[in-house]
């Protein structure tokens, strides 16, 4: 199957525009806390996705594909809330190779809300991404409390979890609504929630923390735009396995921002959990492409 190289060029970028929002997120987590960053990313983000999608003059969906939506952008809430609380403790390189195992989970959670029949093959994808977890998590430097680790890799396990949720709902509407107005969306319900949360609990954030946080929200655009010009020109099912250069791009911003180095650990658990994600792509069938969601 030729890809167009142009479809490659985009996907690598959009991920690695991703991978560099979830450092400026984790910037300002520190600074401000998790629910904080969580909402300026969100808003930052939004101002630049929802006017684009009202000046494009993107048809919106229909009634009842709003409250889908609104269902959807509850899921993307607590995705962000649970994985950006993840990567605030863990080095990032570990917190998106246990993100990569999102893929595994959406074969079991179709077969037990869509009733879809389970192969044999995405059973054994989900064990081997088991696995692969696992190794991932093994070699840890001490450096951080057991306490907070372990509820920072159980947060980026459930994110994963929601993740692969919203995008059962996201292959049901892929195909009936706008990718830009699918996006605009996916920015409009976690803002509505998380600002009046972000401002009774931890009140207007400092001036300090607004360029990165506005970064974040650029790059997490950008990002998002960008990967949606991808699965325009190539199947999801093909450009999957450019998402594992995130592991990349993870380890060089880490290193390169926050001195983290990562463990071989890591390594070799990305590579178990990228063959179990491509084994249980190739399990499911040829599907049209899908607009992309990104947290």
């Amino acid at each position: 199957m030729h890809i167009p190289p142009a479809a490659i060029a985009y996907s690598v970028l959009a991920i690695g525009l991703l991978c560099a929002m979830d450092a400026a997120v984790k910037l300002v987590s520190w600074q401000e806390g998790v629910l904080t960053a969580t909402w300026l990313r969100y808003l930052f983000g939004g101002l630049l996705l929802i006017p684009a999608a009202l000046l494009m003059r993107r048809r919106m969906p229909d009634r009842a594909g709003l409250r889908i939506h609104a269902l959807r952008g509850l899921l993307l809430t607590f995705t962000s809330l649970t994985f950006f609380h993840g990567i605030a403790v863990l080095p990032l390189a570990e917190a998106i190779t246990l993100a990569f195992v999102a893929p595994l989970m959406v074969p079991p959670l179709a077969a037990l809300f869509l009733k879809e029949r389970m192969r044999g093959r995405a059973a054994l994808a989900g064990a081997l991404g088991f696995i692969g977890v696992i190794v991932t998590v093994q070699g840890a430097d001490g450096s951080y409390s057991e306490g907070n680790r372990g509820l920072a890799i159980a947060s980026i396990l459930v994110s994963a979890t929601l993740y692969a949720l919203q995008a059962l709902i996201l292959r049901a509407r892929a195909q009936r609504d706008d990718a830009i107005s699918i996006a605009a969306l996916a920015g409009v319900v976690p803002l509505a929630l998380l600002t009046p949360a972000a401002l009774a609990l931890d009140g207007l954030p400092a001036t300090a923390s607004l360029p990165a946080a506005a970064l974040s929200g650029a790059l997490g655009a950008a990002g998002i735009l960008i990967l949606t010009r991808a699965y325009a020109l190539a199947e999801a099912q093909v450009l999957i396995v450019f998402e594992y250069t995130g592991l990349f791009w993870a380890a060089l911003l880490g290193w390169f921002i926050f001195a983290e180095r990562p463990r071989l650990e890591i390594f070799l658990g990305a590579a178990i959990i990228a063959g179990a994600c491509i084994l249980v792509s190739r399990a499911e069938r040829p599907a049209p492409p899908a607009a992309p969601s990104a947290v």
